[in-house]
């Protein structure tokens, strides 16, 4: 399951604004409470932000910051944020993959 802190694209893809993320917030809220995903992987800081207040209690300001690094919910969600698609440069590629391959294997094996 894919999904986006906001539901329409902003003109010109500009990145959403406080009240088009406010907006939107009740059907992310809505989609990842049914859903209660084992891992949240937020890609860029206005995914960050929308997943962070939800589930980490208070969103990093720096996407740099915790880039590629497993974060626990208190929910029990891991949480892994990674630079925004348009921002990633082979080496944190290279750093999300070591990191997300044993997440994955452990989530599979039903003991994560």
């Amino acid at each position: 399951y894919i999904t986006n802190a906001v539901r329409c694209c902003p003109p010109a893809n500009r990145t959403p604004t406080p009240r088009e993320q406010a907006n939107c917030a009740p059907f992310l809220h809505a989609d990842l409470d049914a859903l209660r995903p084992l891992l949240i992987v937020p890609a860029g800081l206005v995914a960050l932000r929308a997943a962070g207040l939800r589930y980490l209690g208070a969103a990093p300001i720096s996407i740099r910051a915790v880039h590629a690094q497993v974060l626990q919910s208190p929910g029990g969600a891991l949480v892994v944020p990674l630079l925004h698609p348009s921002r990633i440069a082979r080496a944190d590629t290279e750093v999300f993959i070591a990191t997300m391959r044993p997440l994955v294997a452990q989530i599979a094996s039903g003991s994560g």
